[in-house]
């Protein structure tokens, strides 16, 4: 008779991860049932796995890297001395900064995602390794996780698109506040 494995179920603080809405795999292939397969079956499967999630956190780490400059562009733009003459300017440069600090955490998010997603998607094939194996594996859970962070990362690439939107309108205002400043004074625009 075939055991039922269960899958593992992670319980991750999400005050300890760092953000409220930190994706966490929530199954995890029986490591124990693993072990019983060759390790030949198992070896590229994990390879596969190793390799996306150092992918992943490469693009995560390349992510905060880009959302920390973004705040210190922010910072730096916001602590611009003022002058009276160049105010309207240099309010939607400040603007234009908050929504490229928005747009770049965005991205943070989408890379957390990713990793998630690549690591719910190991674990499923795992699964499915120790299905087609003969054990019994509760497939539903795992196709479940790997589909509710697949929405996840569909939803923050949208709210990614959205900021990145975000940028573009406040780069078109800096580029209007500029012309009528150039036309104010006189100065000769391309």
């Amino acid at each position: 008779m075939r055991r039922l494995l269960a899958p593992v179920v992670v319980v991750v603080s999400l005050w300890s991860a760092g953000c409220a809405t930190a994706p966490v795999v929530r199954v995890h292939a029986d490591v124990a049932g693993l072990a019983r397969l060759a390790p030949a079956v198992v070896q590229p499967i994990d390879e596969r796995g190793r390799a996306a999630q150092e992918d992943a956190n490469r693009e995560l780490e390349r992510a905060h890297e880009r959302a920390t400059k973004a705040e210190l562009t922010w910072r730096a733009t916001r602590d611009e001395p003022r002058a009276a003459d160049t105010a309207a300017i240099l309010d939607v440069k400040i603007a234009r900064a908050e929504a490229e600090l928005r747009w770049q955490r965005a991205l943070v998010e989408v890379a957390r995602w990713h990793a998630a997603v690549a690591a719910a998607a190991t674990e499923r094939a795992k699964a499915d390794l120790l299905n087609h194996a003969g054990q019994d594996v509760d497939l539903g859970a795992f196709v479940a996780d790997t589909t509710r962070l697949r929405d996840g990362l569909a939803k923050a690439t949208q709210r990614a698109a959205a900021a990145r939107a975000g940028v573009d309108a406040r780069e078109r205002d800096l580029n209007a506040a500029k012309a009528r400043y150039a036309q104010a004074h006189g100065i000769a625009t391309r």
